[in-house]
Formats: C-alpha cells, sequence, structure tokens
C-alpha cells in the first residue's frame, strides 16, 4: 500500500469533518446570538403591564368590573418521581375596564 495516499486522503477527510464542525459551530452561535437579542429587546408591551394596586382592585370590585386578564397555559412535568408541574401564568392588563 502506498503510505502518501492514505495520508491525503487522511488529511481530506479532516479537512471536510473540520470544515463541517466550524459551519455547525458558527451556525449555533448564531441562533444562540439571536435568540439571546430577541429575549432582551423590548417587545412593545405596555409598561404599566403589573399587578394593580389594591385600592384599583377596590374600586374595581364595587363596580364588579375588571381590568386584568389571568390566562394559564399547559402544564409542564419537571419532576416525574414526585409529580411537580410548572403551570406558566400570564397577566394582560385591559385598557379600559370592562364587566
Amino acid at each position: 500500500m502506498n503510505i502518501e495516499k492514505i495520508k491525503n486522503y487522511n488529511q481530506k477527510l479532516l479537512a471536510v469533518f473540520g470544515t463541517l464542525a466550524v459551519i455547525f459551530l458558527a451556525g449555533s452561535m448564531l441562533v444562540t446570538l439571536i435568540v439571546f437579542i430577541v429575549d432582551i429587546w423590548p417587545s412593545g408591551r405596555d409598561a404599566n403591564d403589573g399587578l394593580l394596586s389594591d385600592e384599583q382592585t377596590a374600586a374595581l370590585l364595587q363596580d364588579n368590573k375588571r381590568q386584568q386578564v389571568v390566562s394559564y397555559g399547559m402544564p409542564h412535568l419537571i419532576d416525574t418521581v414526585n409529580r411537580i408541574y410548572v403551570v406558566p401564568a400570564a397577566v394582560q392588563t385591559l385598557k379600559m375596564p370592562e364587566t
């Protein structure tokens, strides 16, 4: 067998796999950067998107109205042994109180 052919083949194989690894790492870094930027970027939510104060809640209860809507997502099982779930919740503040 010719050792030079085997060396050339190994060099070409290493170059191909090295190039694929560099492309994969660059793509992974790009996706990670995009996800990071999307998480940090302001999403256009209203700055007053928190919970209402007790005074506002009391005034709305007297008029039998609501200004916030709480919605719950699908529970996610995080511990199968102890059966612990995480239930995502979101609070949406309405622009105008509704009955």
